[in-house]
């Protein structure tokens, strides 16, 4: 766990030191179409990966049969990538009014990332930890360099930084896939088999309605904040979230190395000690946001342009939303472990659609501020869902199992 604390801290680094820079080159109001194409990126992204994602750790565990499975998670992620370029080509005005011509690449980059991120969870299915966070570092770099390459010498607006992502996921997509379609026939991949698709579109559809909200929690403030107080004061909120992702990352540290030894634990009946690792985590997410919003005065006054210290009072803020959120996720896993996701998609619409109105409201009232408002209110509302929900079904799980024994044995 040390190491993989250690290397995504490197990932924090890169990313934290990466959006100050940005401030030097780039106006808030160019930052904040930053903040909408990566708002954008986010949608799409997760829809293809997020499920397949949670797919591939399941499979990994349930040890089926896993060549078959890689072929259908080409096939729909292609299926996917098609759909939305669709989506972007029938909205196309309203991307190209948030974002500019570089709206068609959305597709193209989130499918791109998918693969990046079904590839890292084939690494830290199989413990290659290290190799998974390498993965992922190298992609934080080559974004950083590639946006400060073309922001000296090519483009020298928040372009620069759209092009970047492009530049990094296409060279490790690229290296994704080909390693994915090792020792598989290409033959292979264009054939459509009746049956095999049933239980993973299903699982699939009842999974993306929760997924959007999830999106809508994580993301829908950045636009609208940019419809009520315009796309300046989104680029000052966006380099203070951008700062807090740091908790995120030490939270996706910890769960790299818990998730897998969550599937061993949860298939027992010692509870206590599964608890217990939940509140350690806890505590120690909670010891990184601290230190964040400690630290967050002398970043803003040595490492950010002045045009953003605006931002200085809504790091604290969304560091301890992410604190709720890191716990909500761990209770998320006892959703899924109990083969009940359906809750998932119910406790984030409640969360999705109360910080909605919370944004509507906020945000007219009190600016950026009402945004990291409604963020760190949704976030609790959503821990507090998945702990109640999680830990009834989670305990209900073990009886019907239990049961199960039982009566097998008669």
């Amino acid at each position: 766990m040390l190491e993989s604390l250690g290397l995504n801290g490197v990932r924090a680094a890169i990313g934290a030191i990466f959006f100050p820079v940005l401030s030097y080159y780039l106006s808030p109001e160019e930052l904040g179409r930053v903040g909408l194409f990566l708002g954008i990126n986010a949608f799409m992204g997760p829809l293809i990966a997020g499920n397949l994602e949670n797919l591939s750790w399941k499979k990994k565990f349930d040890r089926g049969d896993f060549k078959t499975f890689k072929i259908i998670i080409i096939q729909i992620t292609v299926i996917l990538t098609i759909i939305f370029l669709g989506i972007v080509l029938a909205f196309s005005e309203f991307f190209r009014d948030k974002v500019g011509n570089t709206y068609w690449l959305q597709p193209l980059i989130a499918l791109l990332d998918t693969w990046i991120v079904i590839k890292s969870v084939d690494f830290f299915s199989e413990h290659k930890h290290r190799e998974g966070n390498f993965l992922t570092i190298i992609k934080q770099a080559l974004v950083f360099g590639a946006t400060l390459l073309l922001l000296e010498w090519f483009i020298e607006d928040y372009q620069a930084r759209i092009y970047g992502q492009l530049i990094a996921a296409t060279a490790l997509g690229i290296y994704a896939i080909k390693s994915y379609l090792k020792n598989i026939p290409i033959k292979e991949i264009f054939e459509v088999k009746k049956g095999r698709y049933n239980k993973i579109v299903t699982f699939m559809i009842l999974g993306y309605p929760g997924l959007i909200f999830e999106w809508v929690i994580f993301h829908s403030d950045k636009f609208f904040i940019e419809g009520i107080v315009g796309k300046e004061e989104l680029g000052i909120y966006t380099m203070a979230y951008a700062l807090s992702i740091a908790v995120y990352i030490s939270d996706s540290a910890i769960s790299q190395v818990w998730n897998s030894e969550y599937y061993k634990m949860a298939d027992s009946t010692n509870f206590k000690k599964v608890y217990s690792s939940i509140g350690i985590q806890a505590v120690m997410i909670s010891l990184v946001a601290l230190v964040l919003s400690l630290a967050t005065p002398f970043i803003y006054k040595y490492v950010i342009d002045p045009s953003y210290t605006k931002g200085i009072t809504i790091v604290p803020i969304i560091a301890f939303a992410y604190v709720f959120f890191a716990i909500a996720d761990k209770f998320k896993l006892f959703i899924i472990k109990s083969e009940k996701a359906g809750w998932i998609t119910i406790n984030n619409g409640i969360a999705a659609a109360i910080n909605i109105i919370l944004n509507i409201v906020l945000i007219r009232e009190h600016g950026i501020m009402g945004a990291a408002y409604s963020t760190i209110i949704s976030y609790f509302v959503l821990m507090v869902l998945n702990m109640v929900v999680g830990i009834r079904l989670f305990k209900l799980y073990h009886q019907n199992k239990k049961l199960k024994l039982i009566e097998s044995a008669l």
